[in-house]
């Protein structure tokens, strides 16, 4: 899959906007947050849950044809990762669009 320069931008422009709305909701949580046990030593703050709600929320907006897979949501993550493995010519294309590394789940 070839992205162009234009949808390129238009990606990093909503990621930004989107950490910056993320940002917004864990700041005005700071100092109040209330943690949750999700899993064994695994623990969550509401301050997570909205922030990425939020996140998601807006890129889903911006591109609801793209599937959203968050923190909460590894399992799906994985699953899906194992479904549509990243090749060669995937990290090449990275490589191609001004990357310099790539973060894969292990």
């Amino acid at each position: 899959m070839k992205i162009s320069p234009d949808e390129l931008e238009t990606y990093s422009t909503a990621s930004r906007e989107a950490a910056r709305r993320g940002g917004q909701v864990l700041l005005k949580w700071m100092g109040k947050t209330t943690t949750q046990e999700k899993g064994f030593r695994d623990l969550v703050t509401q301050a997570d849950l909205e922030s990425q709600q939020v996140i998601q929320e807006f890129l889903n907006s911006e591109f609801p044809d793209h599937q959203f897979i968050g923190e909460e949501a590894t399992d799906e993550f994985y699953a899906a990762w194992l479904q549509n493995h990243v090749t060669k010519a995937d990290i090449d294309a990275m490589k191609s669009w001004g990357f310099n590394s790539v973060r894969l789940p292990m």
